[in-house]
């Protein structure tokens, strides 16, 4: 770090820069694991909730600037600071705490519940029998919707719901799905020829 001209060239510096950048993204991919796309719902399902603790703390410092009692005044404004403001955080970490990914490997969807559990459904792409997409006139609008993703192996699909690019995510899962097969495919020849060279040794 401190003399990189004596470093410069040499394969040990880029094998290093590789694995650093290799790192997983997340701490539950494995080895090999790459992500194809990643994301969480709207940021228009930020802003609605945050809007709606918005206008209610406006009308509590409305009302308690109205009221001619001190005593009601106070007890408006510590509801407001004590109460709203803590459920605006708590939406806030909530929705970014939340998201879903799809990685060469798998379909994920991480939910955080309470700030304390962390639920994940996940299914692996080769297993993606059929992908809906359910756009309703918001999501026309502002182009998100629900992305459910059926597979072979659960019984309950996927639900990536409110996501924006829907159309987007569908042909990143397709994608995955398609590249995961053709690896199999390969996978599955290289261990027949493997084979096939093994018996043809034995018999010569």
């Amino acid at each position: 770090a401190e003399k990189p001209d004596l470093w410069a060239g040499e394969p040990l510096v880029g094998s290093i820069r590789e694995t650093e950048a290799n790192r997983p993204r997340f701490p539950w991919m494995r080895e090999g694991e790459v992500v194809k796309w990643a994301g969480r719902p709207h940021v228009l399902w930020l802003i609605w909730p945050l809007s709606i603790v918005g206008v209610l703390f406006l009308i509590l410092i409305g009302l308690a600037w109205l009221l001619s009692s001190d005593a009601a005044s106070v007890a408006l404004f510590l509801i407001a600071l004590f109460v709203l403001a803590p459920l605006a955080l708590l939406v806030t970490i909530n929705y970014y705490d939340d998201y879903y990914v799809v990685t060469n490997k798998r379909v994920t969807r991480r939910d955080r519940q309470l700030l304390l559990f962390e639920a994940r459904n996940e299914a692996v792409v080769e297993m993606i029998q059929d992908v809906t997409i359910d756009t309703r006139f918001w999501g026309n609008i502002f182009d998100f919707g629900h992305v459910s993703v059926r597979t072979a192996s659960k019984a309950a699909p996927i639900q990536l719901e409110n996501v924006p690019q829907p159309q987007l995510v569908k042909q990143w899962l397709e994608a995955a799905k398609a590249d995961a097969q053709a690896e199999e495919r390969g996978r599955q020849k290289e261990d027949l020829r493997r084979g096939l060279i093994s018996d043809l040794k034995l018999a010569l």
